[in-house]
């Protein structure tokens, strides 16, 4: 998990030259040396300045400390793709992923809504707002998309062959 310190350096590092420099003379000496050490770590090894990325780990942060139990889920769900979770989810009731939608502020819900259809993100929205809780079995759904999703990633990983693959193969005589 990253620290505040490190995530905090990652939004100075994603904004302009000139606000950076007014953020980090708001600040006491000692945490300006620190985060400004950072910054120009991140320029050295670069890191691209993107605002985004900086959205992105910021909403998995807030997920990640939402959770409800140490490990209840895992960073793997929270970094997941749209496309990922609409490919292990289309078959599925819309109550079912109801039941997942409303467990946590998913960062990648709002494209996998896209990805359903109007039609569909409604009912799910709807469902999700209207059912009764069930925290064991949002949970227990949830836990079973994370290893679905493993599943996928690891049957993904293993079906492109490694990079001496290629190589061997591009020395074979045809």
């Amino acid at each position: 998990m990253m620290d505040g310190l490190r995530l905090s350096a990652l939004a100075l590092h994603a904004v302009a030259d000139r606000d950076r420099a007014w953020l980090l003379s708001r600040l006491p000496d000692a945490q300006r040396k620190q985060l400004s050490a950072l910054v120009e770590e991140l320029r050295g090894t670069g890191v691209p300045a993107d605002p985004a990325l900086v959205r992105q780990l910021v909403r998995e942060q807030e997920v990640l400390a939402r959770s409800p139990a140490p490990g209840a889920i895992g960073t793997r769900l929270v970094r997941a793709s749209a496309d990922d979770i609409w490919a292990l989810l289309r078959s599925e009731s819309d109550a079912v992923v109801s039941r997942i939608v409303r467990r946590h502020d998913w960062p990648w819900i709002t494209a996998f809504l896209e990805l359903c259809g109007p039609a569909r993100a409604k009912r799910i929205e709807s469902l999700a707002g209207k059912l009764s809780p069930a925290i064991a079995l949002e949970q227990a759904l949830v836990n079973e998309l994370d290893q679905r999703l493993g599943v996928r990633q690891s049957t993904a990983a293993r079906a492109q062959p490694a990079r001496w693959q290629f190589m061997r193969r591009a020395r074979r005589p045809l």
